[in-house]
């Protein structure tokens, strides 16, 4: 139940990606469509470095251009499913960045309880974090993508 009432505050995204044959662009203007939107932005995905601390608890952090972005799988989505069963999975996103931070520095003190790494304690401003080695790129690339509307509305 309080995750159905969580879920409410977020936006839900769909997406199917692909590399269109080379002459979709003309295809689609025989049909009727009409190029809405062109966008090129840059992702870099970033993680512990060696431990993957984010990735292996499913929480996807990026700096999508100069925009912290992070995703994640709510624990209560994850209970008693196995990875076959989920067909869909609903993952909470978040592009505050102290609350990015917040959410960051909690699943890292989870992966870190009970280890002293003799470490000075490290800041929790996520672009410090990179600065200090804490976070480190894990993938780097360009997306170049088109919105195309069809049909009436």
């Amino acid at each position: 139940m309080a995750v159905k009432n969580v879920l409410r505050k977020f936006n839900m995204e769909v997406e199917m990606r692909f590399k269109p044959s080379r002459d979709c662009r003309e295809r689609l203007a025989r049909l009727g469509a009409t190029l809405e939107r062109r966008r090129r932005f840059r992702d870099r995905y970033y993680d512990t470095p060696e431990s993957y601390a984010l990735m292996l608890r499913d929480h996807w952090l990026r700096k999508r251009d100069e925009a912290w972005q992070l995703k994640w799988l709510p624990a209560a989505a994850r209970r008693g499913y196995s990875l076959k069963e989920r067909s869909v999975e609903s993952y909470l996103e978040e592009e505050d960045k102290q609350r990015i931070a917040e959410r960051v520095k909690e699943v890292l003190q989870i992966h870190t309880r009970g280890q002293s790494s003799g470490r000075p304690h490290l800041s929790w401003n996520l672009d410090e974090l990179v600065q200090e080695g804490a976070l480190s790129v894990t993938a780097d690339f360009v997306t170049s993508r088109e919105s195309y509307h069809y049909g009436a509305g």
